[in-house]
């Protein structure tokens, strides 16, 4: 029976190394990963500060850009009407010059055609007609008798 108790002795033996070992290795295993965890959280901490610094930055740039962009916009609206109300204003002038310009061209034009010149003066103004186009007449309008005077065509 010598052999068999050598056997549980060596087996016991073996038993308890292989406990030793596995204790050691889960001692070493527990030290590598609350090794581990404290990595991850400085890992985690230093992602953090750095996503709340950019994030922060952001913000205030963006604050910024939208600050100007705004200030620009109230400078614009103030102007924008000043300067639609001188367009039309403008744009009025201009038609009111043109239609003068053209009403002042087309009474030159009709009294040159019937050869009438007109002369203004303080008291009075006066046409003068071209003798060689014109004569003093009688003219009937509306059953009523009237001096006028007949211009003929060149």
């Amino acid at each position: 029976m010598k052999t068999g108790e050598q056997k549980q002795r060596l087996n016991e033996r073996l038993t308890s190394e292989i406990e030793e070992r596995v204790a050691d290795h889960l001692a070493l295993m527990d030290g590598q990963v609350q090794s581990l965890s404290t990595d991850i959280e400085r890992i985690v901490m230093r992602a953090q500060t750095t996503i709340a610094g950019d994030t922060a930055q952001l913000v205030n740039e963006i604050s910024s850009s939208l600050r100007r962009q705004t200030k620009q916009i109230r400078r614009t609206e103030m102007r924008l009407p000043a300067m639609i109300y001188s367009a039309f204003g403008l744009a009025i002038v201009m038609i009111i010059a043109t239609a003068l310009a053209v009403v002042e061209l087309t009474k030159r034009t009709e009294s040159n055609a019937l050869g009438i010149t007109k002369i203004n003066e303080a008291e009075a103004t006066y046409l003068i007609l071209d003798p060689s186009r014109s004569r003093t007449t009688r003219c009937t309008i509306e059953d009523q008798v009237l001096p006028c005077i007949r211009i003929g065509k060149e």
